[in-house]
């Protein structure tokens, strides 16, 4: 198995990584404290790990004749970006558990759950070498029209039986918010309504290329 197939899905979660550990235990946090100054550091060195597996990628790649497999293609980035988020979201939603309120909410909770795990299995497939002929990525192509469709119907539904009053949903930030340290409920299900969004996108730039693929465009 190629370097190149480990080390950019590993950028990716450390990139993550880099930006929600400080936002779940340095905000709010301005007292000084070894704890405090701990996370600081913590925060500091994931951010150079981030550079460090960002400068030995670009590296890698520039080697002549350097093959960095599905991993280091459009597609394969897309999928990594794809299921990074969406690990995110069910992190988001599992602390504390926000998707038990409305049966229309569990079905956003299965929307990530569902397209999680199908993205994964299609990255271990390609990296196994089970997938190339025509059957599969048509497969894949009608997989990525469900996927948008499934995340299009989250995009939507999340925010109506998160922020609106009718469904005991606010569209407000409450001011406790503002003593809590890191992400507040809130805080978290707007997190999730961007995070939904933005995998919405990603997913669409998937479906757009992969029929791309298939017709010979790309």
């Amino acid at each position: 198995m190629p370097l190149l197939v480990l080390k950019s899905p590993r950028l990716m979660w450390v990139r993550l990584a880099s930006i929600i550990f400080p936002l779940y235990f340095l905000k709010g946090q301005t007292v000084h404290s070894e704890v405090r100054d701990h996370r600081i550091a913590s925060t500091i060195y994931s951010c150079l790990a981030t550079v460090a597996y960002y400068t030995e990628v670009r590296l890698k790649l520039a080697q002549p004749g350097e093959d960095g497999g599905y991993m280091t293609t459009v597609s394969g980035l897309l999928k990594v970006c794809e299921n990074s988020v969406a690990s995110v979201i069910l992190v988001l939603v599992s602390d504390p558990i926000s998707y038990d309120s409305h049966p229309a909410v569990k079905w956003c909770m299965a929307v990530y759950c569902i397209c999680f795990a199908m993205s994964a299995f299609i990255v271990v497939m390609f990296n196994a070498g089970c997938i190339g002929c025509l059957p599969f990525m048509r497969f894949f192509s009608a997989y990525a029209l469900l996927a948008v469709t499934m995340y299009l119907s989250a995009t939507i539904i999340w925010p109506i039986f998160k922020f609106d009053s009718h469904y005991s949903g606010s569209s407000s930030r409450p001011t406790d918010c503002q003593y809590s340290q890191g992400l507040c409920l809130w805080d978290k299900l707007v997190a999730v309504a961007v995070f939904t969004a933005l995998n919405f996108l990603i997913y669409l730039a998937d479906l757009v290329y992969t029929t791309g693929q298939e017709y010979g465009s790309f």
